[in-house]
């Protein structure tokens, strides 16, 4: 914790800091090595989707590793400054699970703020403790906040192919509905994407 707090009052424009983050069942205390769960965000602008660098890798807790400025942060763990919750507010509550970060790190960089990783720090991670990983919640609010994020932060040229992306998903899951593939998962995306034209955010009905 110290490494966050000493970098952060030391670099008065960033907003937020986050460590290395491991798989907590992939950790090996004896040799201090794990499997990377996170290692600082990036955006793909075509998409606005949120891509964990060095994900699954397998990798030993380095000391020496330099801190680097990122596009996102993932709200597993954050140290946030204060002046940057007045300048921008707190995280949007109508997302409820998954993106609210994402949207959070694009707020904030929209105004001028960092977003800094420090892989000198690391934590461990008991991953989808909320929904459970890939269960229908799961599915659903990735989906939908995926498209809702990808919407508010997007340029018009973004928007069209988000648009497209989501009409093709959603025929794609009729289909899988039709033929009795997956069809807990297919309802869980197609919901999603209803929901997310229908601009209903929040919890789950």
């Amino acid at each position: 914790l110290r490494k966050l707090v000493d970098y952060a009052e030391n670099n008065q424009r960033i907003g937020m800091v986050s460590p290395k983050i491991y798989y907590a069942s992939n950790f090996d205390y004896q040799k201090r090595e794990g499997v990377i769960w996170f290692a600082g965000g990036k955006i793909d602008w075509l998409g606005l989707n949120p891509i964990h660098l060095q994900y699954n890798q397998n990798e030993k807790v380095d000391y020496s590793e330099k801190t680097k400025l990122v596009d996102w942060l993932s709200g597993c763990c954050i140290l946030v400054s204060q002046k940057m919750i007045k300048d921008i507010g707190l995280m949007r509550e109508d997302f409820f699970l998954y993106f609210e970060d994402t949207d959070w790190s694009l707020r904030a960089r929209e105004k001028g703020w960092r977003l800094a990783y420090i892989p000198s720090s690391w934590i461990l991670h008991k991953i989808a403790q909320s929904s459970g990983e890939f269960s229908p919640d799961y599915i659903y609010y990735n989906t939908r906040n995926k498209f809702a994020n990808s919407w508010q932060h997007g340029n018009i040229v973004q928007k069209a192919i988000i648009l497209t992306i989501s009409w093709w998903g959603f025929s794609k899951q009729m289909i899988k509905i039709k033929i009795g593939r997956q069809k807990e998962w297919s309802l869980a995306i197609k919901q999603g994407i209803e929901d997310f034209w229908r601009r209903r955010m929040g919890k789950r009905d």
